[in-house]
């Protein structure tokens, strides 16, 4: 027989992460040629997950040191969010959270390069920021990457020394 169902709304009870959460269909149809021999008496419930969405970190930047024997390093700017969109919009990976959502950033930044050696260009790494709020359990967050600086090297400067006179 040729029957299928047709149009109609799919809808999670709530907004929130989960895994196996309730599915409920409302406004759906019968379609096709032979929907007079069959009658709509409901759908089988049906389950989905809802997963975290990235929120990315910006506003960081790596700044460069002079050897000092440690990988910590240096950053400048403030760490935020990326300004809210309205639900059902942009992409699930554009970084942004949704209008209305309480969340925000929690923790200080701190940022450490891949090794205390002097070098150009080096790899910085961020630490220290989590997310916070309400609707927090609903986002993961993505720290930023492709921060890189220099390490230079620390001047030395000799004292204490003496030169003995030579005859020529």
């Amino acid at each position: 027989d040729a029957v299928s169902l047709a149009g109609g709304t799919a809808s999670f009870g709530t907004k929130d992460r989960g895994a196996g959460k309730p599915v409920s269909l409302s406004g759906a149809s019968l379609a096709g040629a032979d929907t007079s021999n069959y009658a709509l008496g409901g759908v089988t419930a049906a389950a989905a997950s809802i997963f975290a969405k990235s929120l990315t970190a910006s506003g960081l930047t790596a700044q460069g040191k002079v050897y000092d024997g440690l990988v910590t390093a240096p950053l400048g700017g403030t760490a935020s969010l990326q300004a809210a969109e309205p639900a059902g919009t942009g992409m699930a990976s554009d970084g942004r959270p949704y209008v209305g959502d309480v969340v925000d950033l929690v923790g200080r930044a701190s940022g450490a390069f891949e090794s205390k050696a002097v070098g150009t260009g080096k790899v910085v790494s961020v630490s220290g920021l989590t997310l916070g709020g309400g609707d927090a359990g609903n986002y993961v967050l993505t720290l930023p990457v492709g921060l890189v600086a220099d390490i230079t090297a620390r001047g030395v400067t000799v004292t204490g020394t003496t030169v003995a006179a030579k005859t020529y």
